[in-house]
């Protein structure tokens, strides 16, 4: 079986949850997916293609992890990739489908502190049972590009649009001495604020920084 046509197949059968597709030679692919399709792939891959697991590899990359589900078919693999944020790191266990995922799964959980949901049985592997729960030896502490003193201006920039935001005491300062509370830009006329973030949205920079618009704040 020709693993260029597997993958293809692959991805117009998950082409809501396939991003992008990477030939890293001609009998490894490497696709990069959104986890919450991820039991169904797997499982599509082993009952129709014949596909085994050999391991999962995880690596902290400082606000989140990134998870990689190796496959074979006969000598040829495709790399399942995809990454978990570390505020919820759960994804679902592959092991009701493939029973020799189980003990991978409960090493990287143990290790990373990722959970696999619907797991049979995820005790501890490596450490002893009675280790402490918050112990996770692989787990590094949230950690982004941006340094603590450059915080306060990206999420200036990116909430207001100023790159030096008005402290509340200059504001009243302002109005004191019979000016408005702000001077006219992006933090006070919505269409230029609205410009200002499209921008970063298109350009990928609050993705580079993890930026959560909800919280309107650094994720670390």
């Amino acid at each position: 079986m020709v693993m260029k046509e597997v993958v293809e197949e692959l991805k117009n059968k998950f082409k809501d949850v396939v991003h992008e597709v990477q030939e890293a030679k001609e009998t490894r692919y490497v696709v990069y997916i959104e986890p919450y399709r991820l039991r169904e792939m797997v499982e599509w891959l082993f009952n129709e293609k014949n596909a085994r697991l050999s391991t999962i590899s995880a690596v902290d990359l400082g606000v989140d992890f990134e998870l990689i589900y190796h496959m074979t078919i006969g000598r040829s693999y495709v790399n399942l990739k995809f990454k978990v944020p570390k505020e919820k790191p759960t994804v679902d266990s592959i092991t009701p489908i493939i029973p020799g995922a189980g003990m991978i799964e409960r090493e990287v959980q143990e290790m990373f502190g990722i959970r696999f949901e619907g797991h049979p049985d995820p005790r501890h592997i490596s450490l002893p049972f009675e280790a402490p729960e918050e112990l996770k030896p692989l787990r590094g502490p949230m950690k982004g590009p941006v340094t603590d003193t450059q915080k306060p201006g990206i999420e200036g920039v990116l909430t207001t649009g100023l790159r030096f935001p008005l402290t509340f005491a200059a504001k009243r300062q302002r109005v004191k001495l019979g000016l408005p509370e702000a001077v006219k830009c992006t933090a006070v006329d919505p269409a230029s604020l609205t410009e200002v973030q499209k921008l970063m949205k298109d350009f990928k920079f609050d993705e580079k920084v993890k930026f959560d618009w909800g919280r309107k704040k650094l994720r670390y």
